[in-house]
């Protein structure tokens, strides 16, 4: 198959209209994405925007169609690998709040 856009050239896609939704988890990028005006312009104008986030306020969080509360890393169960490519166990020490699932 062909490759998928990158972060950068998926934001122009929304901006000219070649991408209509957008599913954005755990990252804000209104905040952390070069042209950050650009972005958030984008994000602003695609019809459909879900954002899944730990932080239920951000710059991106505030243009979601849907908002998904999502657990944080305490919260929760399974398996992550490191940048050395090490699979560690991890396991919750916090009950997750609310309506949150892990993302």
């Amino acid at each position: 198959g062909k490759p998928g856009l990158k972060a950068v050239e998926m934001f122009k896609a929304v901006a000219d209209g070649r991408v209509k939704a957008l599913w954005i988890m755990a990252t804000n990028p209104v905040d952390s994405m070069p042209d950050a005006g650009a972005v958030e312009a984008a994000i602003k104008a695609c019809p459909f925007v879900v954002v899944s986030d730990v932080l239920a306020e951000t710059d991106t969080v505030r243009h979601a169609h849907v908002r998904l509360p999502a657990t944080a890393w305490g919260e929760k169960d399974g398996t992550v690998t490191n940048s050395e490519r090490r699979i560690s166990r991890q396991r919750p020490f916090l009950a997750a709040p609310g309506e949150a699932r892990p993302d």
